[in-house]
């Protein structure tokens, strides 16, 4: 059966992802290089700059769907609004990774706490008015698939880019000008790409029926079921992200190797979305994505049998799962902005509670794994006994595998399975009737 994809112009998908870009180049500094940089240019100690995290990643999280409910209160100035989010995320994130000379640890606290929570506000406020202006481009179930896969294929070059340049360029540069120049080239990124985004012509704002009330849209079955998934599965890469360094150190032994094998996963994601893309036509979006949960789990439960030596089987574990990521990346952002549609929901709302849920299960993974690894007897960078290292093991990699698999049972036993689709696909192209 040849199923054509309705896809909108090219040109209007390319507009709209340009954004993308910038902030997923955002994105991984900011969540990932933080800490270690800040040990490295001011004199807080770890245990301080974790404290300071902690609080205002809390407070970044809960206020998420808050951006959303006020975002869709005034949604007819949506560009608006994101067009003054642009300055205050390029401003947060220069003095975040531009910061004068601190060397007492009182001034050091207060930048860095007031530097987070301004660059969090900006991102988090661009980043979920820009999921909700995709909505407005598509008019059907396969546009939203499309738009999503521009927007995320972007956004995977952005976090490619931001993977390499900063070790690129401490080869040249101290770490503070190394960081200094990501300060310098956001802002720049920003301003060029939401000029391009913001110009996009989507459809028109729908009148909310209610202001204020991010707690609304949780009255939807299906959305909370839908959202109930989306923090399920959002578990397994959050758990992995927290373990990925300690395991490629202490477990296969190749530190060194930590970025290339990171960006091999990330660019197979890149090959793996339009696959994903083109199946979720023929078969549908919650049966593709179905199929790719339990691939992710065939792909990866591997890794809990590697040690040292096993580096190569490591790349291949890498790129095998990132393929599968792209499923995740492309379809569930697909499949949600469909069923607030059919919900006549508040999308704003709706993807602050998506925001909120992902950072929710990065703090629940951090929470969860690293006091676990701890009690069993785990140091990072040290001599582990072989029991440690089997929980490192186990939490690395088995762990994430049980969150996916129910993640795949809430997908197939909820509301959203969408049936016999298969059987259905099969049954229209031999031409019974069903």
């Amino acid at each position: 059966m040849n199923v054509p994809i309705q896809g909108l112009p090219k040109s209007h998908l390319a507009q709209y992802s340009a954004l993308g870009m910038p902030l997923a180049f955002a994105s991984l500094p900011l969540y990932v290089h933080v800490p270690s940089f800040y040990s490295t240019v001011s004199p807080l100690n770890l245990a301080t700059i974790g404290i300071i995290l902690l609080a205002v990643r809390g407070l970044d999280m809960v206020s998420d769907p808050l951006i959303g409910a006020i975002s869709d209160a005034f949604q007819e100035r949506r560009r608006t609004i994101m067009g003054l989010a642009v300055p205050v995320l390029g401003l947060g994130y220069f003095a975040l990774f531009f910061p004068p000379g601190l060397s007492e640890g009182g001034p050091a606290a207060v930048w860095l706490s007031a530097s987070l929570i301004i660059t969090y506000a900006g991102f988090s406020i661009l980043m979920i008015n820009y999921y909700a202006m995709g909505i407005g481009l598509a008019n059907s179930s396969h546009e939203h698939t499309s738009v999503a896969l521009w927007r995320e294929g972007a956004m995977l070059i952005g976090v490619l880019a931001a993977s390499i340049l900063p070790s690129s360029l401490m080869g040249t540069l101290t770490v503070k000008n190394s960081y200094g120049v990501l300060a310098v080239m956001l802002p720049i990124l920003l301003i060029v790409a939401s000029c391009i985004t913001l110009r996009v012509k989507t459809g028109p704002a729908r009148s909310p029926e209610s202001r204020f009330v991010p707690f609304q849209l949780l009255q939807n079955h299906r959305l909370r079921w839908i959202l109930f998934v989306i923090f399920v599965n959002a578990l397994p890469m959050a758990i992995t992200s927290t373990l990925f360094i300690f395991f490629v150190e202490d477990i296969l032994g190749v530190p060194k190797q930590a970025g290339l094998m990171l960006g091999l996963y990330f660019f197979s994601a890149v090959i793996g979305m339009p696959v994903w893309s083109r199946l979720s036509v023929l078969i549908g979006k919650t049966n593709t994505l179905l199929i790719s949960i339990l691939a992710s789990i065939g792909c990866f439960i591997w890794a809990a049998l590697l040690g040292p030596g096993d580096a190569y089987a490591f790349y291949a574990i890498c790129f095998l799962s990132g393929t599968t990521l792209g499923a995740d990346m492309v379809l569930l952002p697909s499949l949600f902005s469909e069923e607030l549609v059919k919900a006549r929901a508040q999308l704003g709302t709706g993807f602050g509670w998506w925001s909120f849920l992902n950072k929710a299960a990065l703090a629940l993974a951090a929470g969860i794994t690293l006091p676990l690894l701890t009690a069993g007897g785990y140091q990072p960078g040290t001599a582990n006994n072989v029991h440690a290292l089997a929980l490192l093991s186990f939490t690395y990699a088995l762990l994430p595998c049980g969150c996916k698999l129910a993640a795949a049972a809430a997908l197939y036993f909820g509301p959203l399975m969408q049936g016999r689709a298969i059987q259905l696909v099969a049954t229209e192209s031999s031409g019974k009737p069903q």
